[in-house]
C-alpha cells in the first residue's frame, strides 16, 4: 500500500465487507487497512482472489436432523455434525434453541447457497427459525467452519427443507486493482 510493501503492514489490509448492489447484478467490495498510505503514495494496489459460488440447476431437498451433539446431516452436499446446542433468550426475551453445525470442506459453505429454508418438527408442523453463517477457515490441507440454526422451539428432531444449487461450484477469480489516490 503506497510506498510500503504489504509485508510491512503485517497482513493488516483486509476485506471489510461485501454488499449486493440494489436492483442490479453485482456487488460492492470494501477493504480496510490499519494504517494510512504514505503521504507520497500516488495509488493503492490490492491483489487477491474472489471466490464465487455458482450453479445452473436448483434442487429441492429435505433432511432430518436429531438435535443432539454428534448428530450428522448433509446440507447441499456438505456433510455436517452438531457441535453444540444452547438454550438462549433472544432480544425479545423469547426462548430459542441455537444449534451449531460444523463442517469440513475444501471451500467454505455459505447459508446463502440455501433458499426457501423451512424447519418442521416430527409431526410436520412448521417451526419458526433461521440459518446463518458462523465462521470458516481455510488452510493448505482443506477448510471448514460452522453454521448456526436458530429455532424458536425446542424439539428432539427437525426436518430441514430447502432449495439449493445441486451443481454449485466455487470459482476462484484472481484480481489486482490499482486505485489512484486523489489529493
Amino acid at each position: 500500500l503506497g510506498t510500503k510493501r504489504a509485508s510491512e503492514f503485517n497482513g493488516s489490509a483486509s476485506l471489510a465487507g461485501v454488499q449486493p448492489l440494489d436492483g442490479r447484478n453485482g456487488f460492492a467490495v470494501f477493504f480496510s487497512a490499519k494504517e494510512k498510505p504514505s503521504p507520497q503514495a500516488k495509488s493503492i494496489s490490492i491483489a487477491g482472489s474472489l471466490q464465487c459460488l455458482h450453479g445452473t440447476t436448483k434442487k429441492a431437498d429435505k433432511q432430518t436432523l436429531d438435535i443432539k451433539n454428534g448428530a450428522k446431516v448433509t446440507l447441499a452436499g456438505t456433510p455436517m455434525t452438531v457441535k453444540s446446542i444452547k438454550q438462549e433468550k433472544d432480544w425479545q426475551d423469547k426462548q430459542i434453541t441455537m444449534v451449531e453445525l460444523a463442517y469440513k470442506s475444501p471451500t467454505p459453505f455459505t447459508a446463502k447457497a440455501l433458499e426457501a429454508v423451512e424447519f418442521s418438527d416430527a409431526s410436520g408442523k412448521k417451526i419458526p427459525g433461521e440459518i446463518t453463517n458462523g465462521s470458516s477457515w481455510q488452510s493448505s490441507s482443506g477448510g471448514g467452519g460452522n453454521i448456526e440454526l436458530k429455532l424458536e422451539k425446542n424439539v428432539p428432531q427437525i426436518a430441514i427443507s430447502y432449495t439449493a444449487w445441486s451443481d454449485a461450484k466455487t470459482k476462484s477469480i484472481p484480481f489486482k486493482l490499482t486505485v489512484p489516490i486523489k489529493k
